[in-house]
């Protein structure tokens, strides 16, 4: 009865995919990519090709709960803008290219200090540890000096994707400058923090591609960054022959953590103190350092909680455990339990519908990549109580809305 009911709602997400096909063009679809992506990792997951443990059916409905709510808002009808955003400022575009080129140099220093600190050659598994701070035989060493640090960091970091964004549309004009600073400074912050950032970027550079209908213009981009995704796959893992089952339990994993969560929850509800973290987490922090006695931030107890390895599987071959990404729903879950999933995702979808309205232009486009993007990794996590990933969609609303001479009328 469970396998039934499942492709009941299966059933239903790809006959109103299908119906949002027809009804909508492709540049304006925003539940399209995230409908498809979410149908691949559900399918995945009910026929459990990580071999995790048994998931329960009310898992699944939540998630169910999550994507029709989001869905649902795409029926709404009201008036279209009509007007078109295709400029930016040059002054504003050199402002954020000199941004670009210091953090360049930013990046070359930590280089140069995990190099140092690292053998890379040797012992590259330890870049992972060192770059988060994990202690490695009981001794702690970190990247960063201080978190204010590793917060201005970040700052740039946030930035570099902003230029990334804007060097899309640079690309069509064969304006690549921009484009390959960027990718030289993502290879780096690669090299030394062992992470797959450019998987994010391979994605949203896909989604804009396919939207523009470019798939074979930005072919060769897609595949320069899907070779440095393999070499520091290779790096951390010294081989290739697990990026199958890794792709397998990082993606589905998550949904298999989720359903573990769900059978421990212990009943605690933040009531939106997650969904608002990226402003109240910064104020207990700043009240803790003028000495007034509060406790910790929500999302501090729940990082915590997630940080602890589960044993999710017996016979998975790429790895047993799992921790920290357990999908959007959890946090949603954990502030208001399932009426936050349905009415954040409402919520976020209502925004959606307004910016695809009243955005149009490359840019528009560019922006809209960033947001399916947004909604493609809440197979992870909630990105929307993340400061550093709700900026960028505020600065590039203020470049293209706000700046003056940035509109002109549709013919």
């Amino acid at each position: 009865m469970d396998s039934i009911i499942f492709f009941i709602f299966y059933t239903m997400l790809v006959l109103f995919t299908i119906y949002t096909i027809k009804r909508k063009k492709i540049i304006s679809n925003y539940v399209l990519i995230f409908n498809i992506w979410w149908l691949f990792w559900l399918l995945i997951s009910f026929l459990n090709l990580g071999n995790f443990y048994a998931i329960d059916l009310k898992t699944y409905l939540y998630i169910y709960a999550g994507l029709f709510s989001f869905n649902i808002t795409i029926l709404i009808r009201k008036k279209n803008s009509s007007k078109e955003y295709n400029y930016v400022k040059p002054y504003l575009l050199t402002i954020l290219l000199v941004i670009e080129i210091v953090y360049l140099f930013i990046n070359i220093f930590y280089f140069y200090k995990m190099s140092n600190t690292v053998n890379m050659f040797e012992e590259y598994w330890k870049v992972r540890f060192v770059y988060f701070g994990i202690p490695i035989d009981n001794i702690t060493i970190t990247l960063f000096n201080t978190s204010i640090s590793g917060h201005i960091y970040n700052a740039f970091k946030m930035f570099n994707l902003i230029n990334f964004l804007i060097s899309l549309t640079e690309l069509e004009s064969k304006n690549s400058k921009r484009f390959i600073l960027v990718v030289v400074n993502m290879f780096l912050f690669s090299l030394f923090s062992a992470g797959r950032e450019f998987i994010n970027y391979i994605i949203i550079v896909s989604i804009y591609a396919f939207k523009k209908k470019l798939i074979s213009k930005y072919f060769k981009f897609i595949l320069i960054m899907c070779l440095v995704v393999l070499m520091m796959t290779y790096l951390r893992e010294g081989s290739l022959s697990k990026v199958y089952m890794a792709l397998i339990t990082y993606f589905s994993g998550s949904i298999s953590y989720f359903d573990y969560l769900m059978k421990v929850d212990d009943g605690i509800r933040y009531t939106g103190e997650l969904l608002l973290s990226s402003v109240i987490a910064p104020a207990k922090m700043v009240l803790r350092f003028l000495g007034v006695s509060i406790g910790n931030s929500g999302m501090s107890d729940v990082g915590m909680k997630l940080m602890k390895m589960v044993k999710l599987s017996d016979t998975n071959s790429f790895t047993n455990y799992y921790n920290a990404l357990a999908t959007s729903f959890y946090w949603q879950f954990k502030d208001f339990g399932l009426a936050g999933i349905i009415g954040i995702n409402f919520s976020i979808g209502l925004l959606y519908n307004y910016l695809y309205r009243t955005i149009k232009g490359d840019y528009g486009i560019v922006l809209f990549s960033y947001l399916e993007f947004l909604m493609i990794l809440s197979i992870f996590s909630f990105k929307f109580m993340d400061l550093y990933s709700v900026f960028p969609i505020i600065l590039i609303i203020l470049l293209i809305k706000y700046n003056g001479e940035t509109m002109k009328d549709i013919k």
